[in-house]
This record gives C-alpha cells, sequence and structure tokens, in this order.
C-alpha cells in the first residue's frame, strides 16, 4: 500500500474509526481481497492467543441478488523474516466461515509449504452460541505450529486442533511477526468489477461490485489478545505492536461508505470491529 501515516487511536476511541479516516503506513501489504483490519506484533514473539466472542457475532455472506456467498475469517496468522528482516513467508490460521459449509470451522492457510496441502478447512462445525479461545503456537518445533480451539464455554474444552509447517519458522519467536486478522473475503465467482465483467484483483471494484447486496460480518468482539514468548506471556499491548493495517483505507476514494469500522478497542487486546458493506 501507497499510505503515508497511520492514525494513532485512542486506546477508549470517543467515536468510531473507519477506513474513511485511516491511512496505512505501506510497510505492509496487509489483507486487501476485501474489508479487513489486521494488528501485527513486533518480531519476537512465538505464540499468540484471543478470545472471540462467537455467540455475539452478526453475519450475513450470501448476496442478495444471485444468493452467491463470500466468506467470512478471524484468525491468527505469522510472518517470517530472514536475519535482515526481508519477509520470507507466512501462514495464516483460525476460523472461517464459508459457502461450502454454512458454518463456522478451522482453517489454515500456508504462503510457502512443502506440505501436499496448503489450505485446508477443518469438517468439525463449531457451536455458533458458544465462545471459543483460539491459540497459534510456534513454540513446539522450529518450521512448525500447532493451532487449537478451545470451547471457553463449555468448560475449557479442545474442540479441534491442527499441526502444520510454518517454513523457516524459529521456535523462540526470533524471526516471527505474530497478527491478529479480521476479514471478508470474495470467491472467484463474485470478483467482477461494477459492469458485472471478470476481475481478478481490482479490490476495489470488487468490494464496489458487492457493495449493497447484504453481506456483513458485523459485532466482532475480541477479547483477552495475548502474546508470549520463551520469557513469559504478555498482554497485546500497543506497546508490542508493530504496526495496523485496514482496508481499504483513506486511498481508496471511490469507496465511500463504512465497510470496516472500529468501534471500540484496547489497543490491542480488546476489539469491537463491523465489516459491513451496506451504505447505512
Amino acid at each position: 500500500m501507497n499510505g503515508k501515516d497511520v492514525m494513532h487511536i485512542a486506546d477508549t476511541p470517543e467515536k468510531t474509526i473507519t477506513n474513511l479516516e485511516f491511512t496505512n503506513s505501506g510497510r505492509y501489504k496487509g489483507d486487501n481481497d476485501g474489508p479487513a483490519y489486521v494488528v501485527y506484533s513486533k518480531i519476537g514473539y512465538n505464540k499468540a492467543s484471543f478470545e472471540f466472542k462467537m455467540s455475539r457475532i452478526k453475519l450475513n455472506m450470501r448476496r442478495k441478488s444471485d444468493q452467491r456467498w463470500t466468506n467470512s475469517y478471524i484468525f491468527l496468522g505469522v510472518d517470517v523474516y530472514d536475519e535482515k528482516e526481508e519477509f520470507l513467508n507466512c501462514i495464516d490460521a483460525g476460523f472461517c466461515y464459508s459457502g461450502g459449509a454454512l458454518n463456522w470451522h478451522l482453517f489454515y492457510n500456508l504462503l510457502n509449504t512443502n506440505q501436499k496441502v496448503s489450505w485446508y478447512e477443518s469438517p468439525v462445525a463449531l457451536d455458533e452460541t458458544h465462545d471459543y479461545r483460539l491459540i497459534l503456537d510456534c513454540s513446539g518445533k522450529d518450521a512448525m505450529a500447532v493451532l487449537t480451539i478451545i470451547d471457553i464455554t463449555e468448560n475449557e474444552k479442545i474442540v479441534d486442533t491442527a499441526e502444520f509447517e510454518v517454513m523457516y519458522a524459529k521456535k523462540d519467536g526470533s524471526n516471527l511477526s505474530m497478527y491478529q486478522d479480521y476479514a471478508i473475503d470474495f470467491p472467484d465467482d463474485i470478483k467482477k468489477d461494477r459492469r458485472g465483467e471478470d476481475s481478478a484483483d481490482d479490490w476495489e471494484e470488487i468490494t464496489l461490485y458487492n457493495t449493497d447486496e447484504d453481506i456483513y460480518l458485523n459485532n466482532i468482539a475480541i477479547q483477552d489478545a495475548k502474546l508470549y514468548s520463551p520469557e513469559g506471556e504478555y498482554t497485546w499491548t500497543k506497546e508490542r505492536t508493530n504496526d495496523r493495517f485496514m482496508w481499504p483505507h483513506t486511498q481508496y476514494k471511490k469507496i465511500d461508505y463504512a465497510c470496516t469500522s472500529i468501534r471500540e478497542q484496547k489497543m490491542d487486546s480488546e476489539l469491537l470491529l463491523d465489516l459491513d458493506m451496506n451504505h447505512r
């Protein structure tokens, strides 16, 4: 991205912060497949976690005009760097709500990997009336991670888990940046511009094509976000954050409404976020 300055949000903002007034720093490519908000930690952490209040979520992922589906993602991720802090690899892992499954379930996506499967969606459907803790742990072995979903409504029961490769990752976290990511994503069949023609990567046009189709992922409530290193466990405060990324942002003038809105934030351990692709 080509933004110049990051808007510094107060710990307890007096008003909602949206894409109409948020400018990205340009240090990260971020998540720009659809409306999204990402928080990147500083380098040096090997594990992250947060609580997702799934019971509070309000969503509609189906387009009203043709009943095609978008997808929702609530997840943690890892960026991997070399000794010069040049990017090497990344992985995403957490909660997915897809048109194919029509429920919340575990997923992961691996950018660079020796695994035969780089994209995975679990067959285990999560109870949408419950709340969950998500844990992404790279501390066990070099180049590996374990993702765990714990049902905090049902006595801290582990309900799903997955282990997968994170190429080049060091288990001490010395070359890792953890991140939180909240996003709507567009399957290939609705990646179109406003004329209805196929558009592979013009995300501004794709978003506008899908605007006012009653698509929303609202009331994303995240609590108790934490980071971990070999030295201990930490609340994910703004002092441990390297940057924040919102898509869209002020550079995208065609998108004239608030589709990404931070309603509350205790940086960066708590969040209340709306991704709403409708003029209201």
